[in-house]
């Protein structure tokens, strides 16, 4: 693999990790729709949705580094807003100075979502390579289908788009949502919950368990934090394991992603946190 190559991929690989807690997934058979045969929790999905009534989230960024097998390659930054009764979330990420004289990568995001009970309605997904850019616009028409447009748009190219809808048995939702979601959770040791991501090309399957307690050093200060195992397995049979990864989450009332780790065929990756900033959402 060229080296341009696999600095992009890396962190490409090391974003999602950081946005979306989903990194590296080997892209299984392209599909239009997927169904999911997923254990849900409880048999009323839509309760899965509701925000815990003690998560007290901060308005403003947070900056995460990224790295790969422990070099920076850049940082990503995860913005919470509040319009009206809704929230947007909105993310970006761009590779190390030098990287980017090289050739250009970047990518941005936005979410939003019913802060109460964390139902996205719309997002967006922008990565650009060189000269290259990739738009995915996703609207959701119920809590388990939604609907994309890709637009792609090359250099000396007429861009070009392609429309698919994605229906699961689970809840589905984006990848910004899929953070706030977790986020929103009251965690407990055992819990589990499952879900589908759609990043705008694929879906997948998300199964979260809370393994325990830890400690975890942030920004040169100790936080307390819930241990959080991630798995991700794609829609299609046979429905193996494509990633395990671990999210450590802040146990105060922001409920903060402190720090998600895993591991990829290009190495391993890790997003952690700066510094929270910002006022709590009113």
């Amino acid at each position: 693999m060229h080296p341009s190559k696999i600095i992009r991929v890396a962190f490409f690989v090391v974003l999602m990790l950081a946005v979306t807690v989903v990194i590296g997934l080997p892209p299984p058979k392209e599909t239009a729709a997927g169904e999911a045969d997923a254990v849900r929790q409880g048999e009323e999905p839509l309760a899965l949705l509701m925000a815990d009534s003690e998560f007290d989230p901060l308005a403003g960024a947070n900056s995460y580094d990224l790295y790969l097998n422990g070099i920076q390659l850049g940082k990503a930054t995860f913005e919470v807003k509040k319009q009206g009764e809704d929230l947007v979330i909105e993310v970006a990420g761009k590779v190390r100075s030098f990287i980017n004289r090289l050739f250009t990568i970047r990518y941005r995001g936005q979410a939003v979502l019913s802060f109460h009970s964390v139902q996205p309605s719309e997002a967006m997904i922008e990565e650009q390579k060189g000269s290259n850019t990739r738009t995915y616009q996703m609207k959701f028409l119920e809590p388990n289908r939604a609907h994309t447009v890709q637009i792609e748009e090359k250099s000396g190219k007429r861009p070009s788009s392609t429309q698919k809808e994605f229906v699961s048995e689970n809840l589905v939702l984006d990848p910004f949502s899929t953070v706030f979601f977790i986020r929103s959770l009251d965690w407990r040791l055992g819990d589990v919950q499952v879900f589908d991501i759609l990043t705008g090309r694929k879906q997948y399957e998300l199964q979260l368990d809370c393994r325990g307690e830890t400690r975890i050093s942030i920004d040169g200060r100790m936080r307390d934090a819930w241990e959080i195992v991630v798995e991700s397995r794609s829609i299609e049979e046979p429905r193996k394991v494509r990633l395990s990864g671990v999210i450590y989450l802040s146990k105060d009332s922001s409920r903060e992603i402190l720090q998600a780790t895993g591991k990829h065929k290009i190495g391993s990756v890790v997003a952690s946190m700066r510094r929270p900033e910002g006022p709590q959402i009113e």
